[in-house]
């Protein structure tokens, strides 16, 4: 029997009432609790015998630990259950990199004045359901959402997230059921860049969002307010809330066009030929190249055509960052070196006289080497 594979749904933007905010809160405060307090303990055995407990010896003792402290009986069992079992898995995955020659830190003491909180249910006997655009967790019943979750399969848990003071957040993690798309008999090459976000090799431009000047002076003139502005003062903390909603809108809206660019690509092709672009060596080359590299937000990008190719029965081809698709010509296959400079943006090849534009030529190349890796893999 094959691994267990799991999807996890965008976030939503829920509206709680008055009381069902303070279940959250309480919750928040309850699964933070759970955490620093283990944490502290697993900490002593740690230096102590460079060992930590087991998962099932820590668990044995949050039922006396709700009788010490009343008030975590307010808040759900399965999401203090649930930060103690994320603790466990901290340390489990400092061992793996250390075993690997690295030196991961330790984990860390969680602050309540930490802008982003959430906790996480498990979907045990129906803990979570959803309906339209409500959804029921355990001690909170009939949550309204933005919209109707698309949910394909079983859920699994779901995860409640607070932003800042007034903004709640949900997200649920299921066990996918794969809905094939009718097959268009095409595919397509990508090549991802800076100036222009996303090009096909049939010639479709595809942009990603970038705010305008005025959101930008916006931006910028909040942050010279806050320079101004006492550090921990009640002018302070408004405007970096400010701050902080002005670029969750920025982020949201960006990934937003990466979901659309990703799932007009899908709906397309059956076979999506990508480049697996090295984003570290990129970032590191000086500053401008680092903040637009990560602004573009490749990663996300190739997580989300990953996902949305298994779901919907596509295949995606990565093609090795080696292969050198800027500066061979697409037609007779000659390699022209000065393409290799970015400033080259368009370029006849010297032996064919064949013109190219530096990103169509590159998602070109993308494309026959993607076939072509698809054609030796069927073979052998």
């Amino acid at each position: 029997m094959g691994k267990q594979t799991y999807a996890s749904t965008p976030r939503y933007r829920i509206y709680p009432t008055a009381q069902q905010r303070r279940q959250i809160d309480i919750t928040i405060d309850a699964a933070r609790f759970i955490h620093n307090y283990f944490l502290s303990k697993i900490l002593e055995q740690w230096q102590a015998t460079g060992e930590y407990p087991e998962y099932r010896k820590l668990q044995a003792q949050l039922p006396a630990l709700r009788k010490d402290y009343p008030w975590l009986q307010t808040a759900t069992s399965s999401a203090m259950q649930a930060a103690l079992l994320h603790l466990i898995r901290a340390f489990k995955f400092c061992d793996c990199r250390r075993a690997n020659g690295l030196f991961p830190g330790t984990p860390h003491f969680k602050s309540k004045d930490s802008y982003q909180q959430s906790y996480r249910n498990s979907n045990s006997y129906t803990n979570v359901v959803v309906v339209g655009n409500r959804v029921k967790l355990p001690k909170i019943p009939d949550i309204k959402i933005c919209r109707a979750p698309d949910i394909c399969g079983r859920i699994v848990a779901a995860t409640v997230t607070r932003e800042g003071a007034d903004s709640y957040y949900i997200s649920f993690c299921y066990v996918p059921e794969n809905r094939p798309l009718p097959a268009t008999g095409r595919a397509v090459g990508v090549d991802l860049g800076i100036k222009t976000y996303a090009v096909t090799s049939d010639g479709d431009s595809m942009e990603l969002y970038h705010p305008d000047k005025r959101q930008l002076a916006r931006l910028q003139y909040l942050r010279d307010q806050l320079r101004r502005q006492t550090k921990g003062s009640n002018r302070w903390k408004k405007t970096s809330e400010k701050i902080r909603r002005l670029n969750r809108k920025f982020a949201n809206r960006r990934k937003d066009s990466i979901h659309k660019i990703t799932s007009k690509l899908v709906r397309n092709y059956d076979i999506i030929c990508i480049e697996s672009l090295y984003h570290q060596s990129m970032m590191s080359q000086n500053e401008y190249r680092y903040r637009a590299v990560k602004y573009s937000s490749w990663g996300e990008f190739k997580r989300q055509i990953r996902y949305k190719s298994e779901r919907y029965g596509r295949q995606l081809v990565s093609v090795s960052r080696f292969f050198a698709s800027s500066q061979l010509c697409s037609v007779c296959g000659y390699k022209y070196p000065r393409a290799k400079r970015l400033t080259v943006r368009n370029w006849t090849c010297p032996v064919c006289g064949a013109p190219h534009d530096r990103d169509l030529n590159a998602a070109t190349n993308i494309l026959h080497e993607g076939l072509r890796l698809v054609n030796q893999a069927s073979a052998a």
